[in-house]
């Protein structure tokens, strides 16, 4: 068989189209039981953009499982754009997966082929996902959304991040600093 959808999964995909955001929500709530579960919707949200579908109390429930998952994905083009949602949506959740992410406590995943869900072919790209240089760690990029979230609880651990920078680093946590003070 090949690595894309069945012809179960394709229909499943189509009605998320035609669904109202009071039934997509309980099939997410139901589906973040597994991994794959937790993959579809954090992919679905995150990397479809979805997240304003979505109430934002529903969101909230959903955070705590599908963002660190999301946040450790073996794909940095995938962290980049949750790290950019996170940003979007901002609140306790969002900063306090943001923060784990800055710390280091989310790491990335290694690629597990049988868990590998990724389909072949096109990939869009969106202006959020040239927001910072490809040389950009993970941990920076959350550091500037912290940022712009006005996040000043992050600044110890932005310095502290900033003082064995790479060069790409540096000039995102120099924004990243600069934005915080800016707001003082």
């Amino acid at each position: 068989t090949g690595r894309g959808p069945s012809g179960a999964q394709m229909k499943d995909l189509v009605l998320l189209g035609v669904a109202s955001p009071e039934v997509l929500v309980r099939a997410m709530k139901a589906s973040i039981g597994n991994s794959q579960g937790v993959n579809g919707v954090a992919r679905w949200l995150f990397g479809d953009f979805r997240i304003d579908v979505v109430a934002p109390e529903a969101v909230g429930e959903l955070l705590p499982a599908i963002g660190p998952s999301a946040l450790g994905h073996p794909s940095a083009l995938n962290r980049r754009r949750t790290v950019s949602v996170l940003k979007a949506i901002g609140g306790p959740s969002a900063i306090s997966l943001l923060r784990a992410k800055l710390a280091g406590v989310i790491e990335p995943r290694e690629r597990n082929p049988e868990e590998d869900t990724t389909l072949g072919g096109w990939v869009i790209f969106r202006a959020e996902d040239i927001e910072v240089d490809d040389d950009c760690s993970d941990r920076a990029f959350a550091a500037l959304a912290l940022a712009r979230l006005r996040d000043k609880a992050s600044i110890r651990a932005i310095k502290s991040l900033a003082i064995a920078a790479s060069d790409a680093d540096r000039k995102v946590l120099d924004e990243a600093l600069r934005v915080l003070k800016q707001g003082e």
